[in-house]
C-alpha cells in the first residue's frame, strides 16, 4: 500500500484499480485457484444450456423427418372396413406398416433371435430417410420379392452379407443389405429385438400373425399442405368415435415434437441439477475463499482508514478484485463448456433419434456465464461486507473486528435477497416448469441447510471426544479442526454435496438394476415362449418336457379393451374433462389372465381375492393399484370389457401391489377360474434353462418346430438394459464429476488460504521439539477426519435421497452392498487425504525461524 495520504475528492478508479493491482501482488496464484471454485460449476452449465438449445433447434427443423409424416395412426387390429374408407378421404400420400416381434433364424449361422419384423407397403418414410448399405435400398426393397432389410447390429452378430438368406417363421428371405439408421428412431431401438424390414406382400406367406398375436398395424400420411384445418377437424371428431371403440391412436408432428422434447427436458433438468449444484458450491467456495483472504488484510484496510480513505472506497478495492476474479473463473468455465458440448454428444448418440451436428448457443453460453460470474460475485459479497465494518483502531486494538456482527448489516438482507432471486432465476431459467425452478433451490437449500448442521454437530462430537484422552498425535489432530479460520464446515458441506450426489445416483442405479435382474433370483425363470396358441400348448409341453426342461408357470392370456369404466361409457369419459382417466386406457389392449392365486411377487392391499367363481356376471377381478389410479376407479366399482366384440361385465373385488421383476410374471388384470375359459386364448409358457448355450439351442429347437413362438432369454435382456444404464450412467456420472471437481478445487483453495495458520502451528510444535515426520502425521490424521466426516454426511444423506426417490418415483426398496459402502468411505478419505497432503507441502520443513521473524 502506498504511504501517502488520500484526498477522498481524487480517488477515482483508476486509483482504485492500480491499488487493486498492486494489493494482489503476491497472492495472484492464490486468487487465480479462486477463479476454478466456479469454473467446473460455470463449464457444467454451459455445455447443458448450449447443447440443450441445440437439439431443440434440431427438433424443431426436422419434427416432420423424426415422425416420417405429417400424421400416423397405429392401432392393435387391422383397422375396419369403414376407417379404411375414412383414411381414404383424408387424402394425401399414404404408406403403411404392421409391426410385431417374432423369431429369426439363420441357417448359415445355426442361430436364432428374437426380432421386429417390420412389413412395409408403399413410400417409407414419407419424410426423413432410411440409412442402409448398399445406400438407397430401403426404396428398392419394395420391389423385391422375398427380400430382407436386416439390422446391421444383427448382421454382424450372424456373420450375414447380402444374397444371404434368413427364415422368418415358414418363409425364406434374401438379405439385401442392412439397416444402419431411420430418421426418428435412435440405436437403442433395436438393442434387444433386432428390426427387419419386409414387404407386405411376403407377409402372410410366414404364417407368423395368427389369433392373439401381439401386432401393431401403422398408417402414415404426408399431405402437401400439411395437416390443415379441415384435416385436423376430421381428427377431433375421430378421436371421441371411431378411434375409441376401436382403439386407435393418433401422432401428429407437433405431438411427436412435444414426446421428444419431454423426454430431453427429463433429461436435462437432472443434468442442470448437477450444474447447479457444482454452481453454488462453487459460489460458497469463493465467498469462503474471500473471507480467509481478507482476514490477511485487515491491517491493510485499516491503514487505509488512517490515511484518510473512507469504507467504500476500501470496499471498491477489494470488490473489484473480486469481480475480475469473478470474470476470469466465469469466462474460464464457459470456454470448457463449449469444449465439452463438442464431446458430450457422442455418449448421447445411441439415445437420440437424430444425428447432433453441434451448433455453439449464445444465449447458452452467455446464460452459464453472467449467472455464474453473478452467484460468485454475490457470494463473495459477504466477506467484502465486513470491509464497511473495520475501523482504525483494529490497528491498535485487534477486538475491534472481534464485535462486528455481519449479518446485523443491512447490506447483508440486500445481498441474501439478491442471491435468492439470482438463484431462483437461473434455476427457472434452465427449468420447464417455474415449480421445478423452486423445487431445486428449496431442495439445494435443504441439503446444504442439513449438511451444514451435521458439519457442526459432527465438530462439536469430536471436540468432546478429544478430551476422553487417547493418543497425544489424534488429540492435537482433533484439536486442529477448532483452530482460528479452520474450514471444517465448509469442507464437509462441499465435499458431502459431491459425494452425497453421486453415490444417489449410484444406489438409484443398482436398484433399477437389481430390480430388473431380480433381486431373488431362485427358481425365477429365465426363459419366456409367447404367442402359444391353443392347439400348440400340449405339444409344446411335451416337446419341453423330452428335453428336460421344466416349466415354471404356463399363462392362459386374453387380449380384451375396456368399453365401459363405473357405468359410463368411454366416448363420454374422453369428452369429459373432469374424468382425469388416463389417455393410455381409452386405446390399451389389455392382455389378462385368470388362476386361482396371487404370485409371490404381488400381495393383496384391498378387497379379497377370488379364486375361484362358479356365478354369473359380473365376475370379480383383480386389479393393480397403479391401473386403478389411472381409471380412477375404486375397490367395488364396475368395469365393462370389450372382448372379441362381446361385453363382459366385471366388478372390483381386490387391488394388488406388483413387484415387477423379469422371470417372474404378472398381470395388470386377473380373473378368477371358472370366468373367461371360454374367450379366445394364447398362452405363455416361462421357464428354467441352465445356461445361455442351452437357451440358444432350445430358441434353435422351437423355431424350426414351432414358428409362430417367440422364445425370449431373460439373460440377454439383462446384459441390453445393462448395456444401455451403463451408458446414460456414464453421462450422468461425467456431468457429476463437475460437482466432485468442484469439491476438491474448493478443498484446495481452502487449505490454502489457512497455510499460514498451518506453519504457525507446525512451527509452534516443532519449537517444543517435534520433529517434521511428526507434522506431517498431524497434518495427515486432520484430513483422514475430514475426509471420513464428509463420507458419512454424504453417504447418509445419499441414502436417504435414494430411498426417497426409489419409493416416490419407481415404488422400489432401496439396496446396497455393504462392500461397495466400505469403498466408498475408503476412497473419499483417500482422496482428501491427498489432496490435503499435495496442497500442505513445505509446511512440515518450513524452518521455524523463518515464520517467527514473518510474524
Amino acid at each position: 500500500m502506498s504511504d501517502t495520504p488520500i484526498k477522498k475528492d481524487a480517488v477515482g478508479w483508476n486509483w482504485i484499480a492500480r491499488m487493486a493491482w498492486r494489493d494482489s501482488r503476491g497472492q495472484r496464484r492464490l486468487l487465480l485457484l479462486f477463479t476454478f471454485c466456479i469454473v467446473f460449476g460455470v463449464g457444467a452449465v454451459v455445455a447443458i444450456q448450449s447443447l440443450r438449445a441445440n437439439l431443440s433447434q434440431i427438433i424443431e427443423v426436422q419434427a416432420r423427418a423424426l415422425l416420417g409424416a405429417d400424421l400416423v395412426l397405429q392401432t392393435r387390429q387391422p383397422y375396419t372396413e369403414s376407417t379404411q374408407r375414412w383414411m381414404e378421404r383424408l387424402g394425401g400420400v399414404q404408406s403403411s406398416e404392421v409391426r410385431f416381434r417374432s423369431m429369426a433364424f439363420s441357417l448359415d449361422a445355426d442361430a436364432s433371435r428374437l426380432v421386429e419384423v417390420r412389413a412395409l407397403q408403399g413410400i417409407f418414410p414419407l419424410y426423413g430417410a432410411m440409412e442402409t448399405e448398399p445406400s438407397a435400398l430401403g426404396e428398392n426393397l419394395r420391389d423385391w420379392s422375398d427380400g430382407a432389410l436386416v439390422e446391421e447390429s444383427l448382421m454382424l452378430q450372424w456373420g450375414l452379407s447380402p444374397g444371404d438368406e434368413l427364415q422368418l417363421g415358414d418363409q425364406s428371405f434374401i438379405v439385401r443389405g442392412s439397416l444402419i439408421r431411420i430418421s426418428g428412431e435412435s440405436e437403442v431401438t433395436g438393442f434387444f429385438a433386432p428390426r427387419i424390414y419386409i414387404r407386405q406382400d411376403d407377409l402372410e406367406s410366414t404364417g407368423l400373425i395368427q389369433r392373439g398375436s401381439i401386432v401393431r398395424y401403422r398408417q402414415f400420411f404426408r399431405f402437401d399442405d400439411g395437416l390443415t384445418e379441415w384435416h385436423q377437424q376430421q381428427l377431433d371428431e375421430a378421436r371421441t368415435t371411431r378411434f375409441t371403440d376401436e382403439g386407435i391412436r393418433s401422432e401428429r408432428v407437433a405431438d411427436r415434437q412435444r414426446s421428444l422434447e419431454q423426454v430431453m427436458n427429463n433429461l436435462f433438468d437432472f443434468l442442470n441439477l448437477i450444474g447447479f449444484v457444482a454452481l453454488l458450491l462453487g459460489g460458497i467456495g469463493v465467498g469462503s475463499a474471500v473471507h480467509v483472504f481478507l482476514q490477511g488484510k485487515t491491517e491493510h484496510m485499516a491503514l487505509l482508514r488512517c490515511m484518510g480513505a473512507s469504507a467504500s472506497v476500501a470496499f471498491r478495492i477489494y470488490w473489484l478484485q473480486v469481480v475480475v476474479v469473478g470474470f476470469i473463473g466465469a469466462l474460464v468455465g464457459a470456454v470448457m463448456g463449449v469444449l465439452v458440448q463438442f464431446w458430450l454428444p457422442r455418449p448421447l448418440q445411441s439415445f437420440l433419434p437424430f444425428e447432433v451436428e453441434v451448433v455453439l448457443s449464445p444465449s447458452g453460453i452467455l446464460s452459464g456465464f453472467i449467472f455464474g460470474w453473478l452467484i460468485a460475485t454475490l457470494f463473495a459479497f459477504y466477506p467484502l461486507l465486513i470491509i464497511r465494518k473495520v475501523s482504525p483502531l483494529s490497528l491498535l486494538r485487534a477486538s475491534v473486528n472481534e464485535r462486528i456482527r455481519i449479518h446485523r448489516d443491512p447490506g447483508f438482507a440486500l445481498v441474501t435477497l439478491s442471491l435468492f432471486i439470482v438463484l431462483v432465476v437461473f434455476s427457472i431459467q434452465q427449468s420447464t416448469r417455474w415449480i421445478h425452478g423452486l423445487a431445486f433451490v428449496g431442495g439445494l437449500m435443504v441439503s446444504l441447510a442439513v449438511l451444514g448442521l451435521l458439519a457442526i454437530g459432527l465438530r462439536a462430537l469430536l471436540r468432546r471426544v478429544g478430551k476422553l484422552g487417547g493418543p497425544h498425535l489424534w488429540r492435537l489432530g482433533l484439536s486442529n479442526l477448532y483452530r482460528p479460520n479452520n474450514r471444517t464446515v465448509l469442507l464437509i458441506v462441499t465435499l458431502g454435496m459431491g459425494v452425497m450426489l453421486i453415490h444417489t445416483l449410484f444406489l438409484v442405479r443398482e436398484a433399477l438394476l437389481t430390480q430388473i435382474q431380480g433381486s431373488d433370483t431362485a427358481g425365477a425363470a429365465n426363459v419366456i415362449l409367447l404367442d402359444i396358441q391353443p392347439d400348440q400348448i400340449d405339444a409344446l409341453s411335451t416337446f419341453l418336457r423330452e428335453r428336460d426342461y421344466p416349466l415354471v408357470d404356463k399363462l392362459p392370456v386374453v387380449t380384451m379393451r375396456v368399453s365401459h369404466l363405473a357405468g359410463r361409457d368411454m366416448r363420454s369419459l374422453r369428452e369429459d374433462p373432469d374424468a382425469n382417466v388416463a389417455g393410455w386406457i381409452f386405446n390399451w389392449e389389455f392382455r389378462t389372465t385368470y388362476r386361482d392365486h396371487v404370485l409371490k411377487n404381488a400381495e393383496v392391499i384391498a378387497g379379497e381375492f377370488i379364486p375361484y367363481y362358479d356365478g354369473l356376471e359380473p365376475f370379480p377381478i383383480s386389479v393393480t393399484e397403479n391401473v386403478l389410479e389411472d381409471m380412477q376407479l375404486s375397490l367395488g366399482d364396475s368395469i365393462t370389457w370389450n372382448v372379441q366384440g362381446i361385453p363382459v361385465e366385471t366388478t372390483i373385488a381386490s387391488v394388488r401391489r406388483v413387484r415387477w421383476e423379469a422371470g417372474r410374471q404378472n398381470f395388470n388384470i386377473v380373473f378368477p377360474l371358472g370366468t373367461i375359459e371360454d374367450a379366445p386364448t394364447i398362452f405363455a409358457v416361462t421357464l428354467f434353462s441352465g445356461s445361455r448355450l442351452d437357451s440358444a439351442q432350445l430358441q434353435n429347437e422351437v423355431v424350426r418346430q414351432f414358428p409362430n413362438v417367440s422364445l425370449i432369454d431373460l439373460s440377454l435382456i439383462f446384459e441390453t438394459v445393462n448395456e444401455v444404464l451403463d451408458r446414460a450412467a456414464f453421462v450422468i456420472k461425467f456431468m457429476a464429476a463437475f460437482t466432485i471437481a468442484t469439491g476438491l478445487t474448493v478443498l484446495a483453495g481452502s487449505i490454502l488460504t489457512s497455510r499460514y495458520q498451518r506453519m504457525r502451528e507446525s512451527v509452534l510444535v516443532r519449537t517444543l521439539g517435534a520433529s517434521g515426520s511428526f507434522v506431517r502425521q498431524l497434518i495427515g490424521i486432520e484430513f483422514i477426519i475430514l475426509g471420513s466426516l464428509a463420507a458419512v454426511a454424504g453417504i447418509g444423506l445419499s441414502m436417504i435421497a435414494a430411498a426417497l426417490v426409489l419409493q416416490g418415483i419407481f415404488d422400489l426398496p432401496m439396496s446396497w452392498d455393504p462392500l461397495a459402502l466400505v469403498l466408498t468411505v475408503v476412497s473419499i478419505i483417500l482422496l482428501t487425504l491427498v489432496t490435503g497432503l499435495l496442497t500442505s507441502r513445505g509446511i512440515a520443513g518450513k524452518p521455524p525461524l523463518a515464520v517467527l521473524r514473518e510474524a
